[in-house]
């Protein structure tokens, strides 16, 4: 058999293929032909929250010479999970497999990857029963993303069908455990399955317990006036919840007040259901920090090169340059700020990362013109405050480089933009 380096190196290669395709792939969650009453599932808990969904797929595959079980899964939520356990006698049997023997796991959520490595305690894999054409089994992990941050998994359970079609109950959408009750009757306003949100209020950052300045205002229609609560689910740690009395029927605003403290930098999705009406809002949480310097409000150093003010200042969530854009224009610079978008940016701290690689929510990409040159980075960090739906960003010696003057040259970058 292969060393364990070689065999990970292969699965490794092989799991990221895996994770791309599960992204870019729609799982159905419809009957599947040939159902045979095997109902294939996937599950496990991350952050106290559960997740699940249907496999997309479980088979046999070589993988550099070593035969290999594949197995894919998704979620209606956009959650993707990717399983290569190695089968070097060409196929399973009960017992345990360990990233440490080769087998591997990726999980891509909210457009972050985070994939096991070569330690036993980073995936465990437990098949608790396997037939030629059927597997359940259970796992833990321990995973980590490109920078490192974790995503611990425990009691991971998984049943799916092996190359054949797999059946699955889910439907899209989902619940996560709200509540809603009282004496009216109300259904709420959506497009799609997006609830119509008429405002969302506060600071959501990683270890930042919420405060009454975090709610969310969302927009229904009342056809018969009289008591309402409505009470989300715990989703990253956090939960929305809000009672009242409706007097007048038609449209009207209810708000939710956020309790908790957000865990993981994602995209948290809450799902809401009051009568026969369901729809999803999305709260964007951020890595939590404070800018470790104070420029003067609207204005820009570039070491050695040259000082600027900028007096405008334009936002862009369509931007040719794809998500949200900020731009400060001065006397002989101008900044461009991209983030993923299409959303404004909400406080906290973001990474920066060159042109075409702003993927993750907490990414953002800066391009500068200086009398007439080009300048960019690809590392550091950019610190965002939003008060009353202003925007500041802060810039803090940012290294910059350009190419255009012969030589590569280098900048650092200081700046505070202030605009709406």
């Amino acid at each position: 058999m292969k060393s364990t380096s070689a065999l990970y190196l292969a699965f490794f290669m092989a799991i990221i293929s895996l994770a791309i395709f599960s992204c870019q792939k729609e799982i159905s969650f419809q009957n599947s032909g040939g159902y045979t009453g095997f109902i294939s599932a996937w599950s496990f808990t991350h952050s106290g929250n559960k997740y699940n969904g249907c496999i997309g797929s479980a088979y046999y595959e070589m993988i550099n010479g070593v035969k290999a079980l594949s197995i894919k899964g998704s979620d209606s939520r956009g959650n993707n999970v990717s399983i290569l356990i190695p089968a070097p006698d060409g196929k399973l049997s009960k017992g345990n497999y360990t990233a440490a023997q080769g087998a591997a796991l990726a999980i891509d959520s909210n457009s972050h990857t985070y994939i096991s490595d070569t330690s036993a305690s980073s995936f465990l894999f437990t098949v608790l029963d396997i037939s030629d054409t059927s597997i359940k089994a259970s796992f833990t992990a321990s995973l980590k993303d490109i920078s490192n941050s974790f995503y611990t998994i425990s009691n991971g359970n998984i049943t799916a069908l092996i190359g054949k079609n797999n059946y699955c109950l889910q439907t899209a959408g989902g619940s996560n455990g709200g509540t809603s009750g009282g004496t009216s009757t109300y259904s709420l306003k959506a497009t799609g399955n997006n609830c119509s949100i008429d405002s969302v209020a506060g600071n959501y950052n990683t270890t930042v317990a919420l405060t009454n300045a975090n709610t969310i205002a969302i927009k229904v229609d009342v056809s018969k006036i009289g008591t309402w609560s409505l009470t989300t689910g715990t989703v990253n740690g956090m939960r929305f919840s809000g009672n009242g009395t409706f007097t007048n029927t038609g449209a009207q605003t209810i708000v939710l007040n956020g309790n908790g403290t957000p865990l993981d930098i994602n995209v948290s999705d809450f799902e809401i259901t009051a009568g026969t009406t369901t729809c999803n809002f999305y709260i964007p949480v951020i890595g939590a920090g404070t800018a470790p310097c104070n420029p003067a409000d609207s204005t820009a150093e570039f070491s050695g090169i040259i000082s600027d003010k900028y007096s405008q200042v334009a936002h862009n969530p369509n931007s040719s340059l794809g998500g949200f854009t900020i731009t400060a224009k001065g006397n002989k610079t101008e900044i461009n700020l991209q983030f993923k978008g299409p959303n404004a940016p909400t406080s906290g701290v973001y990474h920066v990362k060159s042109i075409g690689n702003v993927k993750n929510i907490d990414d953002v990409a800066i391009t500068a013109v200086v009398n007439n040159i080009a300048w960019q980075s690809s590392q550091g960090n950019v610190y965002v405050n939003v008060t009353n739906g202003n925007i500041s960003t802060v810039i803090c010696s940012l290294t910059l480089s350009n190419s255009q003057t012969g030589s590569s040259s280098t900048t650092k970058l200081t700046a505070k933009i202030i605009g709406k």
